[in-house]
């Protein structure tokens, strides 16, 4: 009887210890790409984790900002009322974060130059998309799972753009 338990507890574990592996390798090729801000959100907004990339633009670590945080506040408030007033309607007005994901929401990705606002009032330029993301992968319809956020720090080539003008 026991080596019977034996096998079909191993044969339970399998699955179990191929999904940890997978979850591993998951996560290793999302922190490799450690140049590009990766924040996953939950359908209220709220940070759910977060690669290096994040960790590394932002300066906060994924603990100090996953399950307490929302996005709203690391984008600069008057961009982000920007943005906000830019996607509202005379019909359908919204204010601040919550219009930004009602517009991913019913839209589909929304593709921003924006300024994310890290640890220590640290400001950055970033190339953002907020992508709805939904409950199975491959999915477009049914049940919204939440958002992806990805950010490309263009700081630099802003900073540098700007140098050439006025050299002109």
């Amino acid at each position: 009887l026991r080596p019977q338990a034996s096998e079909q507890q191993r044969i339970q574990e399998r699955p179990e210890r191929a999904l940890a592996v997978a979850n591993h390798q998951l996560r290793d090729f999302i922190d490799a790409a450690d140049h590009v801000a990766t924040i996953a959100l939950n359908d209220s907004g709220i940070v759910l984790m977060m690669n290096r990339g994040a960790e590394k633009m932002l300066g906060y670590s994924e603990q100090e900002l996953a399950g307490k945080l929302t996005l709203e506040l690391l984008l600069d408030p008057e961009e982000l009322q920007d943005m906000a007033s830019d996607l509202s309607t005379t019909e359908h007005r919204l204010f601040g974060f919550p219009a930004l994901l009602d517009h991913s929401r019913k839209t589909g990705p929304f593709r921003r130059e924006c300024v994310f606002v890290g640890k220590n009032e640290r400001r950055l330029q970033v190339d953002m998309v907020l992508t709805p993301t939904h409950g199975h992968a491959g999915a477009t319809t049914g049940a919204l799972a939440g958002f992806l956020v990805t950010a490309i720090d263009i700081s630099e080539r802003k900073r540098a753009t700007g140098a050439l003008a006025c050299m002109n």
